[in-house]
């Protein structure tokens, strides 16, 4: 079923700079509804929420993004992450979705960029020194990485979650 709608939002997702126009976002109401339908299982519900949150993913994805090829690739994660937002909100809780699709989205986002730091960080260590050295000194990568990585890294809790 999300290999369905990947497929479905993906180009769009990927030309999103070319298309100056998004469709308007929902009201708290049209929301609300969306949300309604979509627990009777209406596709046609889950896919409006998506389709009039995109423009939440390009904003996010812009501040984060210093490159066109990048910002392509983090707006596909970042749809991803919208996806699951649509999938797992619970309007019934009075949040706003846009509040819970942008920690979705930044979080997904982020995961790739945190990726890609380890990765660098590693192939720059590997250079440096000519061999992995975490194995051999058995280091944590977290004696590694700078500390808002660190911090980044730290399991996320909900404010809905019993403590």
């Amino acid at each position: 079923m999300l290999l369905e709608l990947l497929k479905n939002f993906f180009f769009f997702a990927l030309h999103v700079d070319n298309n100056p126009v998004f469709p308007k976002p929902l009201s708290k109401a049209e929301e609300e509804e969306c949300f309604k339908l979509m627990a009777q299982n209406d596709r046609n519900a889950k896919n409006k929420l998506i389709e009039h949150n995109l423009r939440l993913v390009a904003h996010i994805v812009k501040k984060y993004s210093p490159s066109q090829t990048e910002q392509d690739e983090l707006i596909s994660i970042g749809t991803i992450g919208l996806i699951k937002a649509v999938s797992t909100f619970d309007y019934t809780k009075g949040a706003k979705f846009a509040t819970y699709a942008s920690r979705c989205i930044d979080k997904a986002t982020l995961s790739l960029r945190l990726s890609k730091l380890r990765k660098k960080q590693h192939e720059s260590l590997f250079l440096m020194y000519g061999k992995f050295i975490g194995k051999s000194m058995k280091i944590s990568i977290f004696s590694i990485v700078p500390r808002k990585v660190k911090f980044c890294m730290l399991p996320c809790i909900s404010i809905h979650s019993d403590f």
